[in-house]
């Protein structure tokens, strides 16, 4: 409580079951007007997620040098992001330099094991309702954020220069 106190970790949340994101919910009110100004933003941020993860994937592709069904791979993603939906979750899907990673440590693309790995502990998580954020320090997450975010910024503003002409270079700066 000492360190929580200095605001080395984040205020302590509750443990919650995963079943609470429902009952929070308060259907009636919802102000159907509303939702449907939204739909043509909510359309926009779809094709514009599409765009990236179909990016991502040919980055993937290219980066380790393999063929991806790109078929196959938006099935999954979408079979996941409609599971997702159910249980109140954020859309996903797969990032380039963790695919390269993940490829490097078991050297070759073929084992589902990392995927089951990766369901198993984030579904304990989930469904215990155990809010692991309450033992995580605030410098431990701003590393991992800085990590997925300098990753970007490298992607896209560095490594950018040698497949771009210098007038698309300076646009994305």
């Amino acid at each position: 409580d000492y360190v929580r106190d200095k605001g080395w970790y984040f205020p302590e949340m509750d443990q919650a079951q995963f079943w609470d994101n429902w009952k929070s919910l308060e259907w009636p009110n919802i102000n159907l007007t509303a939702f449907g100004l939204a739909v043509p933003d909510m359309l926009i941020l779809l094709l514009i997620v599409t765009i990236d993860a179909l990016l991502k994937l040919a980055g993937t592709e290219k980066s380790l040098g393999l063929a991806v069904d790109f078929n196959h791979e938006f099935m999954v993603v979408g079979l996941s992001n409609l599971i997702g939906v159910a249980l109140l979750t954020t859309p996903g899907y797969g990032q380039t330099k963790f695919n390269v990673i993940n490829h490097g440590v078991l050297h070759g693309a073929q084992s589902r094991l990392p995927g089951f790995v990766c369901a198993f502990f984030n579904g304990i998580l989930f469904f215990a309702g155990y809010p692991l954020i309450n033992f995580l320090p605030r410098f431990f997450l701003a590393g991992l954020l800085i990590f997925a975010g300098f990753g970007f910024i490298v992607e896209n503003l560095w490594d950018s220069r040698k497949t771009l002409n210098r007038l698309e270079y300076a646009a994305v700066w």
